[in-house]
């Protein structure tokens, strides 16, 4: 969805909506049962700089580095929990998984995460210097 769709729909239309459905309301049937078009207005500005403002945050975070997820966990390192060939338990990023390893690892091992398997990291040994 490109930029002009998203604001459009989540800027644009909700307001003509919510300004549209004010109006019709807007008669003057008496005293004290209308809805006074100033505040309309108002309520109308108001929401599109709220929106506006959220909408720019939104926008600045959608060009921040990825900091979890699939993206941040190839290339992390870890350590190996147990002695392990084939497959094992690592603690990478604070958390525990499971492993699959081509080399032999020992416990407090080095390792570098160079996939993920659905919930099972590839790992490799990494040099103690990189850690």
């Amino acid at each position: 969805m490109g930029m002009a769709e998203l604001l459009t729909e989540l800027l644009l239309m909700p307001l003509v909506a919510f300004v549209v459905g004010s109006l019709m309301l807007w008669e003057e049937t008496g005293p004290g049962h209308d809805v006074p078009v100033g505040l309309t207005i108002g309520f109308a500005f108001a929401s599109v700089a709220l929106l506006s403002v959220v909408g720019r945050l939104l926008l600045r975070q959608r060009h921040r580095p990825v900091v979890t997820g699939r993206e941040k966990l190839e290339g992390s390192i870890g350590i190996a929990l147990e002695d392990f060939h084939g497959k094992g338990s690592v603690r990478v990023m604070g958390e525990v998984w499971s492993a699959e390893s081509k080399v032999a690892l020992h416990k407090d091992d080095p390792v570098r995460v160079e996939a993920l398997r659905g919930l099972v990291l590839v790992v490799e040994p990494t040099e103690k210097e990189n850690v």
